[in-house]
């Protein structure tokens, strides 16, 4: 039983120990990808700031203006200006 118990934990041991080092090159990757893109992003961040230093002009013209023709009265204007006319004679005549 005693075996048994010493054989379980040197196997644990084994695997744990694998897996820590197995893990560990996989980590020292990510640390090299992780300081490699913080080069890459401090190198943006230095160009983009000399880039706002630097003035840019823009030059922005609005088009022409386009002349469009009078938009012709829709039938209630039309009508409000029949009735406009007939109430003009009817004061005017009733003078």
């Amino acid at each position: 039983m005693n075996t048994l118990f010493n054989l379980m934990l040197l196997i644990a041991v084994g695997v744990l120990w694998f897996d820590d080092h197995s893990i560990r090159a996989t980590l020292t990757d990510a640390t090299q990808q992780i300081q490699e893109l913080r080069a890459e992003r401090n190198d943006l961040r230095q160009q983009v700031a000399h880039l706002m230093d630097v003035p840019v002009r823009v030059t922005v013209q609005a088009p022409p203006p386009v002349s469009t023709p009078a938009p012709t009265p829709s039938w209630f204007e039309r009508r409000e200006d029949e009735a406009g006319t007939l109430l003009d004679t009817q004061s005017s005549s009733s003078q």
